[in-house]
């Protein structure tokens, strides 16, 4: 479809119509960018390095005791 057709069936829609045509076109436009950035990442995967992010996170020492929210069920 040609973009002059696009717009002519566009500009008969009402405004509410045509808003709901712009987030529909967002939504795609945010797809394509999201498949894109994954098949990038995928593409790059080679060049992940195991232990590449060690030393960047920290847990706490408590990590693995029970949370106060559940002392009630225990």
């Amino acid at each position: 479809m040609e973009t002059l057709q696009l717009l002519s069936k566009f500009s008969v829609l009402s405004a509410e119509a045509q808003q709901e045509v712009l987030d529909f076109l967002e939504f795609l436009t945010q797809k394509q960018h999201q498949k894109a950035k994954e098949k990038a990442i995928l593409s790059n995967k080679s060049n992940l390095v195991f232990g590449e992010l060690a030393g960047n996170f920290k847990m706490s020492i408590d990590f693995n005791e029970p949370l106060d929210d559940f002392k009630d069920y225990m």
